[in-house]
């Protein structure tokens, strides 16, 4: 949640701005639509351009319009992954979502909670030569979450995680594996904070978060009680 002041600049506020769209004063709805709103046939193009392009596939647009280069990467596509030509609709999409599902099994970074409690963690990386921390993601016991889908590398991730304790009892934090650690904003409740200084200006707090290995494209980050140690007391929970 959040609430900003128009007149001020959004980045002056670590905030990122968006494209609102106006609200007709007399109308009985608002449709939340795209400005251009697609037929059925061109959304289904639209997801296999979106499919496409997360399976590897050089695919610029997604526009829904299918055009020679789509038809190009769709019939790539079929090829490799031995489809007759005529396969399309349905079939085609499950093909795809198969696809991009393999890919994605590969690359990003996987949190796996191998202890006895629930853990919520958060992710810093950099981007566009700017860090960027946020959170959080919630892993069950015996669970694993995917808190990053994209290729790890170049990236300089960092996880920051905290193991929440039964019956009242202050939640752990995940232990520092090196002697001086990488710190970046963190807040009590869900966050998404640009940059790593200036945190307490901002209203955030400070966590110590530990890097994930820089020359692998995914990786999994299993964690045990052991790696959690109390906290340092500045009460966040969550």
């Amino acid at each position: 949640d959040f609430e900003a002041d128009a007149a001020i600049d959004c980045r002056l506020n670590n905030l990122i701005s968006r494209d609102y769209m106006s609200i007709r004063p007399g109308e009985p709805e608002t449709r939340l639509t795209e400005p251009a709103e697609y037929s059925p046939r061109r959304a289904e193009v639209a997801v296999m351009q979106r499919l496409l392009r997360d399976a590897g596939y050089n695919v610029t647009r997604i526009d829904g319009v299918p055009g020679r280069g789509t038809a190009r990467q769709l019939r790539q596509f079929k090829s490799d992954a031995g489809l007759e030509r005529s396969v399309d609709g349905e079939t085609l999409i499950r093909a795809l979502m198969a696809k991009v599902e393999e890919v994605n099994a590969d690359i990003g970074l996987e949190v796996c909670n191998l202890g006895t409690q629930t853990v919520w963690s958060a992710l810093a990386t950099r981007e566009d030569g700017q860090w960027r921390s946020r959170g959080w993601w919630e892993t069950r016991p015996e669970n694993c979450t995917k808190i990053m889908n994209e290729p790890l590398t170049d990236r300089e991730a960092h996880v920051y995680a905290i193991q929440k304790q039964a019956d009242g009892a202050p939640d752990k934090r995940l232990r520092s594996i090196a002697t001086e650690p990488s710190q970046f904003c963190i807040s009590e409740a869900r966050f998404d904070a640009l940059g790593n200084e200036y945190c307490v200006e901002q209203g955030y707090a400070i966590g110590n978060f530990r890097a994930v290995p820089l020359d692998v494209k995914g990786a999994r980050m299993r964690l045990t009680d052991a790696d959690f140690a109390p906290p340092s007391g500045d009460g966040l929970r969550r």
